[in-house]
C-alpha cells in the first residue's frame, strides 16, 4: 500500500485504542507505520536490488520485531534527553503494533509480502485491495477528521489531504464515474457532519477499524465470486493447461477484477465484472513466454534474471535479435504486460554465448 494509507491506519489505531495507554506518542505510531518502507533506499543500487530488498526483511516477522526493539529504544533515549517520563515496555508495545500494521496492509494487495524471511522466500498475496484504495483513505481519514481538534493547522492539514486525494480519485481515468460521484458525496458529507456536530470522541476511530474490517471482508467475498466466475472462463480461453490462476482488485471498483493466468508457454490477462456474464466481457489476451529459449535461460543466470525469478509471479520472457546477439526482455505479467515497468529488465546476451540449433 502507499504511505498515506499506512499513516492513516497507524494513526487511527493509536487514536482509537492506544492513546490512553501511550499518550503523546502519535509521532512514534506514524513513524512505525511507515518504517518498514525504508528499504526503498535499495533503489539506489538498481532495479534488481530493489526487487530483492523491497518488502523483504523489514516486512517480515523477524524484521518487524527487530525494528520494534530499535524504534522503542531510540524513542526511550529521546524522551530521556528531553527529560520526559516514559516506560520502555509501553514504547515497545506501541512500536510493535504500529510496525505490524504495515505488513498487514501490504499483504492485502497483489504485490505480496514474504513474512518468513530470511528462513523462507515464499511470497504471500492477498489480492483483495488495489495498491491505492480511496475507500481506505475515506474510512480512516474520515474518522481522524471527525475526532480531530478544532485548530487551524488541523483543518489546513485535512483540507490539504482532501484536495490531494480528491485530485487522485477524480483525475484517474480507471476509476469509474460512480466511484467518483460517491467519493464527492462522501467527502462533502464528512465535512458537513463535522461542521454540524463538532468534534467527536475517539470512539469514531474504533468504529472506523470495524468498518475497515467489514470492507475487507466484503472484498474477500467479492473476490471469491470473481474467482468462481472467471476460473472456468480463463481455462476455456487458454490454448494450454493453466498451471497458475488468480484475480486481483481494480482501482476503486470492487465489482471489477483483474484476471491473470499462466500456462507453460503463455501468459493470459483480462478483466471480469461481477454484474456481467464472462462471455460478455473481454476475451483474455495472451502473450507468448519464451522461457525455454537458450538466450532466456542464459539471462536467468544474471543478477537481473535471478531477481525477476525470485520476484515474478507471472513470468514474461521475450527475445529480440540484433547483429550482436539477443535482447532478452524479462518482466512480471502483473505490472509489465502493457509495457515497461519497474519489473522489466532488458538483458543483452552476446551471440557468441548462444548456439541456437
Amino acid at each position: 500500500m502507499e504511505n498515506l494509507a499506512h499513516t492513516l491506519f497507524g494513526a487511527t489505531v493509536y487514536k482509537g485504542h492506544f492513546e490512553k495507554y501511550a499518550p503523546n506518542t502519535l509521532a512514534l505510531w506514524v513513524i512505525g507505520a511507515n518504517l518498514p518502507d525504508f528499504d526503498i533506499v535499495s533503489r539506489a543500487w538498481g532495479s534488481a536490488a530493489y526487487l530483492c530488498q523491497h518488502r523483504g526483511l523489514t516486512h517480515s516477522i523477524l524484521g518487524i520485531l527487530l525494528l520494534s526493539l530499535l524504534l522503542a529504544s531510540l524513542w526511550w533515549v529521546l524522551q530521556k534527553v528531553l527529560k520526559r517520563e516514559s516506560k520502555w515496555s509501553i514504547l515497545f508495545v506501541s512500536s510493535l503494533v504500529s510496525l505490524s500494521t504495515h505488513p498487514l496492509l501490504d499483504f492485502l494487495n497483489n504485490y505480496g509480502i514474504r513474512p518468513f524471511l530470511p528462513f523462507s522466500k515464499r511470497w504471500f498475496y492477498g489480492d483483495l485491495v488495489f495498491i491505492v484504495d480511496p475507500w481506505i483513505w475515506l474510512i480512516l481519514g474520515g474518522a481522524l477528521f471527525l475526532s480531530s481538534k478544532s485548530e487551524t493547522k488541523s483543518w489546513l492539514l485535512y483540507l490539504l489531504c482532501s484536495l490531494i486525494t480528491s485530485v487522485v480519485v477524480l483525475g484517474v481515468g480507471s476509476v469509474p464515474l460512480a466511484s467518483k460521484a460517491l467519493w464527492v458525496i462522501a467527502t462533502a458529507g464528512l465535512i458537513f457532519w463535522r461542521v454540524k456536530a463538532g468534534v467527536m470522541s475517539t470512539k469514531v476511530c474504533r468504529t472506523a477499524i470495524i468498518f475497515l474490517l467489514v470492507y475487507i471482508s466484503m472484498l474477500y467475498f467479492l473476490q471469491q465470486a470473481a474467482t468462481y466466475a472467471a476460473k472456468d472462463y480463463a481455462k476455456s480461453g487458454a490454448v494450454e493447461e493453466v498451471t497458475k490462476f488468480s484475480v486481483s482488485a481494480s482501482p476503486a471498483n470492487p465489482f471489477r477484477w483483474e484476471v491473470f493466468a499462466e500456462s507453460q508457454n503463455f501468459f493470459y490477462y483480462g478483466a471480469i465484472r461481477l454484474y456481467r456474464e464472462p462471455s460478455a466481457e473481454v476475451t483474455l489476451a495472451r502473450r507468448r513466454v519464451y522461457r525455454n529459449h537458450p538466450a532466456v535461460q542464459k539471462a536467468f543466470l544474471t543478477d537481473d534474471g535471478k531477481a525477476i525469478l525470485d520476484f515474478g509471479r507471472y513470468l514474461l520472457a521475450d527475445v529480440e535479435t540484433d547483429p550482436n546477439g539477443y535482447s532478452v526482455i524479462l518482466g512480471d505479467g502483473r505490472y509489465s504486460r502493457g509495457g515497461r515497468s519497474f519489473s522489466t529488465f532488458v538483458i543483452k546476451i552476446p551471440r557468441s554465448e548462444i548456439e541456437v540449433k
